[in-house]
């Protein structure tokens, strides 16, 4: 199966196209571009166009798309799913939404890196207004899935990981971004087992990352229809909020 995989989530977009040959997939082509987050309606079609090439492929001979569904940017998102869900009623191809979030973590920390292997990875990452991003990702079978997304404030990040973490046991690593690395200290205080934790990590998702995340998904089966994917942004837009007031 070839599979086309992009996140806009952030500033910096990934892209790659994988063949998925039984269990050993192989990355054709990557690329990835640093942006103002509007510009990826610009680039996107741009980057997919140049990364086929790369690839060798013509887009009719694409099998999927995997599209990173947030939480992140509204805009951002909001590009990657309307390009995928394009691609999909047009070329009448399945969607395999992955987590932002899991791309993210597999970008700055992939499988494999620690020893010994934490049994849970806390994903922090600075959203706006004050608030936090937390993803909660268990070890099984040898990937980490993740159990929970929120967004939360500063005030309630040790709380909310301690709701999920309080009566577990292992090792568990925190992975964050230069900005939020007071998080470190915030959860050190809490009384959930924190054995490991990062320094400061790259804020950028990479197509490695990307990739990481669209292979597990499509090996768990995840799949849906141009109609059926929907965004992750965890909180009402600003439109949204002027529409209720």
């Amino acid at each position: 199966m070839r599979l086309l995989c992009f996140d806009t989530s952030t500033p910096s977009g990934a892209l790659c196209a994988l063949e998925m040959n039984g269990t050993s997939p192989r990355m054709v082509a990557r690329l990835a571009e640093s942006v103002r987050i509007a510009q990826h309606s610009e680039r996107l079609l741009q980057l997919i166009d140049q990364l086929l090439l790369t690839a060798g492929w013509s887009l009719d001979q694409v099998q999927a798309i995997a599209v990173g569904r947030g939480p992140g940017s509204f805009t951002g998102i909001r590009i990657g799913l309307a390009t995928a869900r394009t691609f999909g009623q047009v070329l009448n191809l399945p969607l395999i939404p992955f987590s932002s979030l899991e791309a993210w973590m597999n970008s700055v920390s992939p499988l494999g890196e620690d020893r010994p292997e934490p049994d849970w990875r806390l994903v922090i990452s600075e959203a706006t207004q004050g608030e936090v991003y937390l993803g909660v990702s268990q070890m099984d079978q040898g990937h980490f899935v993740m159990r929970h997304e929120a967004l939360l404030d500063w005030s309630r990040l040790a709380d909310g990981v301690a709701q999920y973490l309080s009566n577990q046991a292992g090792l568990v690593r925190i992975i964050c971004t230069p900005a939020v690395t007071r998080a470190r200290a915030l959860l050190a205080e809490g009384s959930f087992p924190v054995s490991l934790v990062s320094g400061p990590a790259a804020e950028e998702l990479t197509p490695e990352g990307v990739a990481a995340s669209a292979v597990f998904a499509q090996k768990l089966g995840v799949k849906c229809s141009f109609r059926d994917a929907t965004p992750v942004y965890l909180r009402v837009s600003d439109a949204e909020k002027k529409r209720v007031q």
